[in-house]
């Protein structure tokens, strides 16, 4: 089993889940992802043993969201043709 997938659920704490909020793009793109993915991204930010780290991942990820794309790390890559 992976990490991020134990069954003890990491979670946002309130601030970050606020940060996510603000930003109302971000927000509807990232509820409206897969589980896996959710999970994935809340265990890659609070897996971060900074909070410098952390607080740089949610950036990542609320201006990825915004954007409408997957964060890098979890986005697949394009099939060559």
């Amino acid at each position: 089993m992976y990490s991020f997938e134990q069954r003890k659920a990491l979670a946002l704490s309130a601030s970050q889940q606020k940060q996510l909020a603000r930003n109302k793009a971000a927000a509807v793109f990232f509820a409206a992802q897969a589980p896996w993915y959710q999970r994935a991204c809340v265990h890659w930010i609070v897996s971060a043993k900074r909070e410098e780290t952390q607080a740089s991942r949610l950036a990542t990820l609320i201006a990825d969201s915004a954007a409408g794309r997957t964060i890098k790390p979890l986005t697949r890559p394009a099939k060559k043709r």
